[in-house]
């Protein structure tokens, strides 16, 4: 469509449901034209400026230019004959140019890698440059598609992980799962390293409940220390020091119960439903709860028990680890 890009964006294997959630909720015009367990294309516009615009996202690339996949160095040849017409960023401090085919980065024949990196630095008034941090354009096929696409990767910061903490990626889309509101009060009782609370910070909150039973030997990102919207607590969650009905929305990973001792996993998580069920608010409430399949059935009951309904489930591979992403709101009295 004229003034609409096309984007590609590869996100953690197994958690399509919840990518094409969170894309549309970050740009609810975008138009998905394919997708599989850990890729996807779209069309939006206006353009994004840089990859921070999707924090779901392990990668996102601008598609310049595409062309249908065959053997692998004359798809590329034909892709430097396409983007010879194609538009391409400004470039400072130079380019290079890698192949990233069906999940793992390949080599190129020199001659067809030659001949596209001849194109780009004709058309950006760049140069090679293999090392450093440098404009990166990427080929990529994937398996389930039949096209071979030319991407300008888009930048974005840093991100760190805690050892044994969710991703940034996997934290932002469940916090986008949740359908995030300015005038929310967001609570994680089960907060751990801070990732998911951190995440929530990235969307207009009023109020961060960051809460654990051993938050006070976790290492916490310093942003939920800087922000005065965050409220950090010792609580367990099965008896949080909240107000009834105080929480607008609720995302959490609770212990899935293999490496923590928890000895009645049943109990536990009706006494931690049942808490959470008190918090949320009766018409606004809403919890996004990620279990392990193992015990995703003892939180369904527990979550039934509480009276959480009108949910959704939501299948995922958690690092090739079966998950359930459970979505719940409060029953409306």
């Amino acid at each position: 469509m004229a003034g609409r890009e096309t984007y590609l964006v590869q996100f953690v294997a197994g958690t399509r449901p919840l990518a094409e959630a969170s894309l549309l909720q970050a740009c609810p015009h975008a138009q998905i034209s394919w997708a599989d367990e850990s890729a996807l294309t779209f069309e939006v516009s206006p353009a994004l400026p840089t990859a921070e615009a999707l924090p779901f996202a392990n990668n996102v690339f601008r598609v310049v230019s595409r062309v249908r996949r065959t053997d692998l160095d004359a798809s590329v040849r034909r892709l430097a004959e396409h983007a010879r017409s194609a538009r391409f960023p400004p470039v400072r401090g130079g380019f290079r140019v890698m192949a990233h085919i069906d999940g793992a980065l390949v080599a190129m024949e020199p001659g067809a890698k030659s001949a596209l990196e001849t194109v780009i630095a004709r058309r950006t008034s760049s140069r090679v440059v293999s090392r450093g941090s440098v404009q990166e354009f990427w080929v990529i096929g994937r398996s389930g598609s039949t096209d071979l696409v030319l991407g300008e990767r888009l930048s974005r910061s840093k991100r760190s992980k805690s050892k044994g903490a969710l991703s940034a990626e996997l934290c932002a889309m469940l916090v986008a799962a949740s359908r995030p509101h300015p005038q929310d009060v967001f609570c994680d009782p089960f907060a751990g390293s801070g990732a998911l609370p951190a995440a929530r910070l990235a969307y207009p909150v009023k109020r961060i409940v960051c809460s654990d039973r051993d938050l006070d030997r976790s290492p916490l990102p310093r942003d939920l220390f800087r922000d005065a919207r965050v409220d950090i607590r010792v609580d367990d969650a099965r008896r949080l020091t909240l107000d009834d009905g105080s929480v607008d929305a609720i995302v959490t990973d609770p212990p899935w119960g293999e490496h923590e001792a928890i000895e009645d996993y049943d109990t536990f998580a009706r006494e931690v439903a049942t808490e959470l069920a008190r918090l949320l608010h009766p018409r606004r409430g809403r919890l996004v709860l990620l279990s392990s399949r193992r015990v995703e059935q003892a939180w369904q009951q527990a979550l039934a028990s509480a009276d959480m309904v009108e949910g959704q489930d939501l299948g995922v591979l958690i690092n090739g680890h079966p998950a359930t992403v459970i979505m719940r709101r409060r029953r409306r009295n």
